[in-house]
Formats: structure tokens, C-alpha cells, sequence
């Protein structure tokens, strides 16, 4: 009877033991928020030994702790809850992102562009990496070769695909696809000679018409049409390609002199001339700049339209002047490959002191005038100067 009362003591007194140690387990469990056996959390960690990253799913309530895998040294955790991410950057992201497993680095080569022509349209050219993605203006593009709109501007970036790492993202690749300047070939039209029929009849010559080309007889650029040419006349045309044009494989240049026919005798055409160079004389400080008209016999200078006669011009400090020589008349040709333009800039002077000078000052001489009497005239006053100066010292030398 004691026996049985001993052990239906022990027996309640284990109930009661595992009924607190119940109590106190549901209390445990009950007191963490955070405890939940289906919320798992994966991680990568690493291991300290061959420094390999390993997958593994957790319970966010051992990270929650402060001896938990949020807070071994090198593991990777993402953000959860209220938890911040751990090593969830750079190449450590990549490798999460790569399901814990070590991640390559890519050799980058940079795309490619070839502009428009005026036969073709632009492209680029998008290369094939591994473990690379490039992106055109925001959107994945995979390799190949792609055509671009005129005036379009492309921007390419490039991202790693999942297992690659790219340490040092390149700046973005930006072209715009510039219009091309585009020329036409034209082909110049002969130019057609027709040599006097009689003695009494002039020849002729007719530019062509011809969109691109531009026509020059004896250096002047002239219009198409028919034009007269008398008989021991002698011309140079030459055809040359206006803006936007090309000559292309073609004669562009004739000469041809008229000649009636045999029974008419022998006809004198225009005497060559050579005309001689301009020549310009810079201004000083003490006296104005000009230039020098020569005298050619069956050669006429023109400035501004307006024929100069042989002799000296003077041109006021800051002017420019161009001096154009061409034949007197038709009897007379400008000598082929003769200089028959001369263009000169009168600079304004620096530095110069008014009064400073003691240099007497030479009159120019304009449209070969002779300065012989403003010598004279200029003398007579000087001497008129002195003398009146030699008689106020002797009247004041007397007074005094």
C-alpha cells in the first residue's frame, strides 16, 4: 500500500513537471515574434575555410539574432521584414543572384558604328559577349547588326547576364547618325565650234546647258547660248562643277581659234599682251600708302569698275584695292597663264606720334600729275616765313 502511494506521488509529480516544462515551452515560443517554422530566408554563406559561398534556407529568426547568419562575417542575406540586406552588393549580389555560386567576369568589346552614305543608311553593330547584354536606348538587344534613321542618336549600355560580374560598368556608347553631304556626278556637254563658211561671216560658239556644270570663256563664267567669234579669234573654255556636283569622267576644257576658209587669205588675229604687275606702296608714319599703275600698250587697269591711267594713286589707311588688267579692245589678247588681278590691304598704322616726324613730307603724285609746282608754291611760302621772321627780330632787336 505504501508502494502505491509512492509511486502515484512520482506520478504526479511528473504530469505536473511536464506540464510546466509545456507551459514554458509554449511561452518561449509564443514570446518570439519572429518564429515561424514555414518563413525561411535563403542566404549564401560563405565558408570560412575554402572561402566557396553555399545555398541555404533558413529561419528568419536565426538571422533576426545576433549570433545568426545576418551577422557571420562574408555571409550574403536580402533585406526581409524589418531586417536590412547584408552584402547584398557588387559582386557579392551577383553571386546571390547566381544562387550562391561564383560568378565570371566578362572581356567587354565595345560596339560598333558605320555612318550613312549617300547610297546606304547608317549602322551599328551589337557584338556577341558571353555573359554580356547590351542595351540600345533602354531596351535588351541581342547581337547583330542593326540599320539607323538619319539624324538618329543611339545610346548603347551593356549589363551582365546571371553568373557574370562586370567590376567597372563602361560609360554609355552615344552616336548620332549625321546626314551625309552628298555630291552628284555630272557630265559636261561638249561645247561646239563653228568656223566662218565665207569671208564675210563671223564663226560661233554654243554652251551647252547642263544643271551642275558651269561654263568659263576666258575666265568668265558666261550663260549657255550661241555666241559670235570673228574670224583669228581664239578661245579657252572650261567646264567646272557647281556646289553639290562632281565632273565626272569626261573632257571639260577646249581651246579653239576661228579660221575662215583658204580663198579668204591669211587673217591676223589679236596680239598677245602681257600685263605688268601692280605695284603697292604700304603707308608710314610719314606719308600715305599708294600703289602704281604701269603702262602697257593694248592693257587697260580697272579699279572698281572704273579705268586708271598710269600713275600713283593714294588709298586712306584701312581700304583694300583691287586692281583688274584686261585687253584695250579686241585687237588684243591677255598672253595665256598672265596674272591680271592684284589685291592689297592699306593696314591702319600704330604707334605713330603726331609731329614726331622729320622727314619732309613728299605730296603724292596722282594720275602721273607732276608736283613740281606745289614744290614751288611751297617754297615761295617758306621763304616768305623766314623773311618775315628775320624782320620782326631785327625791328624788336632795335627796341630793346
Amino acid at each position: 500500500m505504501y508502494k502505491n502511494k509512492k509511486l502515484s506521488i512520482i506520478a504526479s509529480l511528473v504530469l505536473v513537471a511536464s506540464s510546466f516544462i509545456g507551459l514554458v515551452r509554449f511561452q518561449s515560443v509564443s514570446a518570439d515574434p519572429h518564429h515561424d517554422d514555414e518563413n525561411k530566408v535563403m542566404i549564401c554563406h560563405l565558408d570560412g575555410h575554402s572561402g566557396k559561398y553555399s545555398s541555404t534556407n533558413v529561419d528568419e529568426n536565426s538571422v533576426y539574432k545576433h549570433d545568426g547568419h545576418g551577422y557571420h562575417n562574408g555571409d550574403i542575406v536580402p533585406a526581409f521584414g524589418s531586417h536590412s540586406a547584408v552584402n547584398m552588393f557588387g559582386k557579392q549580389l551577383a553571386i546571390y543572384e547566381n544562387d550562391c555560386k561564383d560568378v565570371k567576369t566578362p572581356k567587354l568589346v565595345a560596339a560598333t558604328f558605320t555612318p550613312a552614305t549617300c547610297d546606304t543608311l547608317g549602322t551599328y553593330t551589337i557584338p556577341k559577349v558571353d555573359g554580356v547584354q547590351y542595351y540600345v536606348n533602354g531596351a535588351a538587344k541581342s547581337h547583330g547588326t542593326y540599320t539607323a534613321a538619319t539624324g538618329s542618336t543611339i545610346t548603347i549600355t551593356v549589363g551582365a547576364k546571371k553568373g557574370y560580374y562586370i567590376p567597372s560598368v563602361p560609360a554609355p556608347q552615344v552616336y548620332t547618325f549625321a546626314a551625309p553631304v552628298c555630291v552628284e556626278t555630272v557630265i559636261p556637254v561638249a561645247v561646239e565650234f563653228t568656223d566662218p563658211e565665207n569671208c564675210d561671216e563671223d564663226g560661233s560658239y554654243a554652251i551647252p546647258s547642263v544643271d551642275g556644270v558651269s561654263y568659263y570663256v576666258n575666265g568668265e563664267l558666261t550663260d549657255s547660248g550661241t555666241y559670235s567669234a570673228k574670224n583669228g579669234e581664239s578661245v579657252s573654255i572650261i567646264a567646272v562643277a557647281d556646289e553639290g556636283y562632281v565632273l565626272g569622267d569626261a573632257t571639260s576644257a577646249w581651246d579653239h581659234t576661228f579660221t575662215a576658209p583658204e580663198e579668204c587669205g591669211e587673217v591676223l588675229g589679236a596680239e598677245d599682251v602681257t600685263p605688268v604687275a601692280v605695284i603697292f606702296t604700304a603707308s608710314t608714319c610719314d606719308a600715305i600708302g599708294y600703289y602704281t599703275i604701269p603702262a602697257v600698250a593694248g592693257v587697260k587697269y580697272s579699279v572698281d569698275g572704273v579705268v586708271k591711267a598710269a600713275g600713283k594713286y593714294t588709298v586712306a589707311n584701312g581700304n583694300s584695292v583691287i586692281v583688274i588688267a584686261s585687253p584695250i579692245s579686241e585687237d588684243f589678247t591677255l598672253k595665256t597663264g598672265s596674272v591680271n588681278t592684284w589685291t592689297y590691304d592699306f593696314k591702319a598704322l600704330t604707334g605713330c606720334v603726331l609731329g614726331a616726324s622729320t622727314t619732309a613730307t613728299t605730296l603724292p603724285v596722282t594720275s602721273g600729275e607732276s608736283t613740281t609746282g606745289n614744290l614751288i608754291v611751297l617754297s615761295t611760302v617758306a621763304g616768305l616765313i623766314t623773311a618775315i621772321g628775320f624782320a620782326f627780330r631785327s625791328v624788336f632787336a632795335r627796341k630793346f
